[in-house]
């Protein structure tokens, strides 16, 4: 059975952050920090939303790399300054290679694509229209707006809400290595 709508996680499915592993170079950190800093962002993000609280992505994520970095020893700069020359790679990322073909064949099969984010709307955006993407994808939403972070059920019924469908006729696309469907 086909969904209605396939919504779309963005910062790792969609997006590839192995880039920013340079940009940790740069300041003089190792590259190897860069999945523990990003997994160290989810971790946070969702124990914020277990305890029904909120941070918008890029603070949770600015939070955590002045703290990684400040234990990096030879950083030339600041970690205040560090994690800011990191953080600006988040809205220069491109996409994962696969990820236009298929979308376009879920775009073709008649399948609803609509991109959901931890992070804010205007870089999910960007990277879509950088990507010309932007026609595939019928909106981007994200969790500032029930300021609660995914995997909480609050940002799934907003994304059905906003596509006017039940909740049981979305299904959700996220994923490193392989992206994985579950029923919302």
């Amino acid at each position: 059975m086909k969904p209605a709508v396939l919504v779309l996680d963005v910062n790792e499915t969609l997006s590839d952050m192995s880039p920013l592993a340079a940009r940790f170079e740069a300041v003089g950190a190792p590259a190897h920090l860069l999945p523990a800093w990003f997994a160290g962002v989810l971790r946070d993000g969702f124990a914020l939303a277990a305890g029904g609280d909120y941070a918008d992505f890029a603070d949770v994520a600015r939070a955590a790399l002045h703290s990684m970095l400040s234990e990096v020893d030879g950083l030339g700069q600041s970690p205040r300054e560090a994690a800011e020359h990191i953080m600006a790679g988040l809205s220069q990322l491109t996409l994962h290679p696969d990820v236009r073909p298929g979308l376009e064949q879920l775009h073709a099969a008649g399948v609803r694509l609509v991109a959901l984010t931890n992070g804010s709307t205007e870089n999910a955006s960007s990277l879509l229209e950088r990507s010309d993407l932007a026609g595939l994808i019928e909106r981007v939403l994200s969790v500032e707006s029930v300021r609660r972070w995914k995997p909480s059920p609050a940002p799934y019924a907003y994304a059905a809400s906003m596509c006017d469908v039940p909740p049981e006729q979305v299904t959700l696309a996220a994923g490193t290595q392989t992206v994985r469907a579950a029923r919302v």
